[in-house]
């Protein structure tokens, strides 16, 4: 696989049609659990693995092949739950290749979605492009970014498990090893009815698409208020669209005079999750800005989370310049 890493400077940005997969994209939110329930889980896959240990001893290969099954399937996933929601786009290296795919990985509703995608139905991927000048031209946040083998595609369950697989060997995705092995074990403990198809070969499907799973993966328990300091007239309102769009809740989009050179986010103090909400849209829609834990601006703004749009934004995000 290949890393896919953003970054200020245009003449330092990897070539997209080289090959590249996004930074880490961190967790980002810990969804309420019933601990009971999971304790109650906790214990009868516990109680599986000893019962599969205890089959395998007296039984024979047959046996043994049954209990790695019950264990990749039952078991280790409740050890290790993934508990937030992954986007990855699988790109073909082949130019040939007529579409892309896009992989919403949702363990709030326990399902995965595979979307293919035509190249008709959103803008063309090429060029030196930055991970949020891609989310950017999508329309949709995207966490992950992967160049296949000509050969290879993801178009249903089991090849998604498959290709998931081979990226847990690899140290340039952009995913803790834990991370990978967690996201690897969700696909495989879901059974078949949870895994949905879906075809995209317009620009209204895609808008559609991006509204259905928009609702699914919501992002909505931190505010967000987003104050464009740029001369690109609009700019504010380009990111709130992809940020609406992708599950946040943006609450104000106001602009100033005052130009900023570098972005800013802040973050309102005693909000963990909003913490791990601001770290994902640092390295998916502005080119990794400081994180500030203040709460001075979210008072100001009234809003979880701040974000200051600088110059750096203007200059990877196409938007028509003010005229003086």
């Amino acid at each position: 696989m290949f890393d896919y890493s953003s970054t200020t400077k245009p003449a330092a940005r990897a070539s997209f049609r080289s090959g590249l997969s996004s930074r880490t994209a961190r967790r980002v939110g810990k969804p309420a659990k019933n601990k009971v329930a999971v304790t109650s889980k906790l214990a009868t896959s516990f109680m599986m693995l000893i019962k599969a240990i205890l089959i395998w001893a007296v039984g024979g290969s047959a046996v043994t092949i049954i209990s790695f099954h019950l264990a990749l399937k039952f078991v280790l996933p409740a050890l290790f739950p993934l508990t937030a929601a992954q986007t990855f786009l699988f790109v073909p290296n082949d130019v040939a290749q007529t579409s892309y795919t896009v992989a919403l990985i949702n363990p709030i509703q326990q399902s995965v979605t595979l979307a293919t995608v035509e190249k008709e139905a959103v803008k063309p991927l090429t060029g030196n492009l930055s991970l949020p000048e891609v989310n950017q031209q999508l329309g949709k946040i995207i966490d992950q970014i992967f160049f296949l083998p000509s050969e290879q595609k993801v178009t249903n369950q089991s090849t998604l498990q498959h290709t998931l697989g081979q990226l847990i060997s690899q140290k340039t995705f952009g995913l803790s090893r834990s991370e990978k092995l967690k996201i690897w074990l969700f696909t495989q403990s879901l059974p078949s009815s949870q895994v949905y198809m879906r075809n995209i070969d317009t620009v209204d499907a895609w808008q559609k698409f991006m509204s259905t799973t928009a609702a699914q993966t919501s992002f909505k328990s931190c505010s967000i208020a987003l104050i464009n300091r740029t001369k690109k007239f609009g700019l504010g309102k380009n990111i709130s669209q992809l940020l609406e769009q992708s599950g946040y809740q943006i609450i104000k989009v106001d602009s100033q005079s005052e130009s900023l050179p570098k972005s800013q986010l802040y973050v309102a103090e005693n909000k963990p999750t909003c913490q791990k909400y601001a770290e994902r849209i640092s390295k998916s829609v502005v080119t990794q800005p400081q994180i500030i834990t203040d709460s001075f601006q979210p008072n100001i703004h009234r809003a979880d989370i701040v974000l200051f749009l600088g110059e750096d934004v203007g200059e990877l995000l196409a938007a028509p310049a003010v005229t003086q």
